[in-house]
């Protein structure tokens, strides 16, 4: 679902999962998921959202449908 400035991405209840923010490039987008801030990243036709817990770099998985 559109909202200012990039998209609310929203799961079948429909329930907000994530935000995600435009940036100049159309393959990134800040993302904020609950409590976490990450990206949004497109690699291989995949959608990622990526974040630091704890120091370390987490990678997961999303499944994105503009």
């Amino acid at each position: 679902q559109p909202i200012k400035n990039g998209f609310q991405l929203v799961d079948n209840t429909p329930k907000v999962v994530m935000k995600v923010y435009k940036t100049t490039n159309p393959s990134i987008y800040l993302a904020v998921k609950e409590n976490l801030n990450g990206v949004a990243i497109q690699k291989d036709n995949q959608w990622y959202f990526e974040y630091y817990e704890k120091e370390t770099l987490m990678s997961e998985k999303i499944t994105v449908k503009f």
